[in-house]
């Protein structure tokens, strides 16, 4: 059956995943351990997925809800011996008063979180471990819901985040408008000073490339690299959070970038810091038919019948293009396709309008 015959037929319903958590050590070294099945898609109902921000800043937002934190920094790691413990050091320079960071041992076997344990940087750091590999989008879904923080921040492992970095999010976020921030983007100990600010797309196939400065001020871009971003709470639990439906690795930042929009909210650069972070030619770990996956759910979400077809002929020669596609039409992308459309303000006609996909 062809894309558009089957992006057609609607929703066939999604299974709810429930989960749990253990406390592993105590005191200062506690951690939890989570059991049970990854978040759901939390495909809720269409008066709770169109519930505005009511709050007209941050203050009265944390006003409302006084037993909160500030903000949460949410680190996920899969084996990052070589660079967690300077990324949480960095992260901590700079956190303000009533945050915590969070960091999700999403199965490392490289003992990665060891010395974190058994020395913590501070009471406001606290290590969490799944009892399954859950993917970057689960991971992070996790960590959010046993977070604190009335803003959420979302840090890959190997970043080292500039001190004022937390009030400069603190501030942006406090625009009911704005759905998400994140700085500039440099590559971590490279001299060259190159710094991506914010992506677009450069094909029908979802694929990226970085844009350059525009202004000194936050300003708006399509899309926000997920290695470095930031949210309030109360915006990412209206989405649903990271879509839990996507697999171990890719496309979580577009997809969450392109939801903030079709949903009325702006997602904006921040020029004025840039966080390092470090890029690698491969994986740590094996990534096989994953991203492609992601991608085709991405596009089934949120295009259109023509923009559907377009992606599928872009990814046509891909060997794993059957097998992937199947997956997927077994999976609950019916039913989240269907939450969003009736909870968006916005269609892809409307975003590309806006955001045109131009050759890199």
């Amino acid at each position: 059956m062809c894309w558009a015959a089957e992006a057609a037929e609607g929703p066939r319903g999604g299974v709810r995943d429930d989960r749990s958590a253990d406390v592993v050590g105590s005191g200062a070294t506690a951690r939890l351990q989570i059991r049970g099945g990854g978040l759901s898609d939390n495909v809720l109902r269409r008066e709770r997925l169109r519930a505005p921000v009511r709050r007209s800043g941050l203050h009265r937002l944390l006003a409302a809800r006084p037993r909160r934190s500030v903000l949460s920094v949410i680190v996920v790691c899969h084996n990052e011996k070589d660079y967690l413990e300077r990324t949480v050091r960095s992260l901590h320079q700079g956190l303000p008063g009533l945050s915590e960071i969070l960091v999700v041992d999403d199965q490392s076997t490289d003992g990665c979180c060891d010395d974190l344990l058994r020395n913590p940087a501070s009471k406001r750091v606290r290590v969490v471990r799944s009892p399954e590999r859950l993917g970057v989008s689960r991971a992070r879904n996790f960590g959010a819901a046993l977070s604190r923080g009335e803003i959420l921040v979302f840090s890959d492992a190997h970043c080292e985040a500039p001190a004022g970095w937390a009030q400069a999010v603190i501030e942006a976020l406090g625009d009911p408008v704005v759905g998400a921030v994140s700085p500039a983007i440099s590559v971590l100990d490279d001299s060259d000073g190159a710094q991506g600010y914010g992506m677009r797309f450069v094909s029908t196939g979802f694929d990226v490339d970085w844009l350059g400065k525009a202004g000194e001020e936050p300003y708006a871009v399509p899309l926000l690299c997920g290695c470095f971003m930031a949210l309030r709470r109360e915006v990412f639990e209206q989405l649903g959070g990271f879509d839990s439906g996507m697999l171990l690795w890719g496309s979580e930042d577009l997809e969450l970038s392109m939801h903030l929009w079709l949903r009325g909210f702006e997602c904006r650069m921040l020029p004025q810091i840039a966080v390092a972070h470090r890029f690698s030619s491969g994986f740590r770990y094996p990534v096989h038919w994953e991203p492609l996956y992601n991608r085709l759910r991405m596009g089934l979400v949120h295009l259109g019948a023509r923009r559907c077809l377009d992606l599928m002929s872009h990814n046509q020669n891909d060997e794993q293009l059957a097998a992937v596609w199947e997956r997927l039409v077994s999976s609950d992308v019916w039913s989240r396709k269907t939450a969003i459309q009736q909870a968006r303000v916005h269609d892809d006609d409307w975003y590309f309008g806006r955001f045109p996909i131009s050759a890199a």
